[in-house]
């Protein structure tokens, strides 16, 4: 995977905080020029560093939505292979190298407790991954 400079770091900051920001608004903020935020833009996507842009909406208005925090336990061998497998999982939103007692730490989202389950027993099929535990996220305070 490509290494990303302070621009792109500053430009997904931004686009976490609104995937809608416009180029025009990017490129003032991060004094570059239009063409050259497009670019990074288009780069970042295509290397898959951006794998999709969404919203997030008030959970007043979702319909049972799991979110959970998985620890995970890996074997030093295969870090990289676990890693490449976990970032391109279905379910997976996050996904955090950690220290302490953990390797790894993935955030999940899933639609309902069935695909929920599916997301854990596929990331315990992982070769390499020798422990998890994972937490629901239940009420959002901030």
């Amino acid at each position: 995977m490509r290494l990303i400079d302070d621009n792109d770091r500053a430009m997904l900051r931004m686009l976490r905080r609104d995937s809608r920001v416009s180029i025009t608004e990017l490129s003032q903020t991060l004094g570059l020029a239009r063409g050259t935020v497009q670019s990074r833009l288009d780069r970042l996507r295509r290397d898959g560093i951006i794998r999709r842009f969404t919203i997030e909406t008030d959970s007043r208005v979702e319909t049972d939505p799991i979110a959970a925090i998985s620890m995970i336990s890996v074997t030093a061998a295969k870090m990289p292979a676990v890693q490449s497998s976990l970032t391109r999982m279905q379910g997976i939103e996050r996904l955090w190298t950690t220290n302490g007692s953990w390797d790894l730490i993935a955030e999940t989202q899933s639609k309902d407790l069935a695909e929920f389950d599916q997301v854990l027993n596929t990331m315990l099929k992982v070769q390499g991954i020798s422990k998890i535990e994972t937490c629901l996220l239940l009420t959002r305070i901030v």
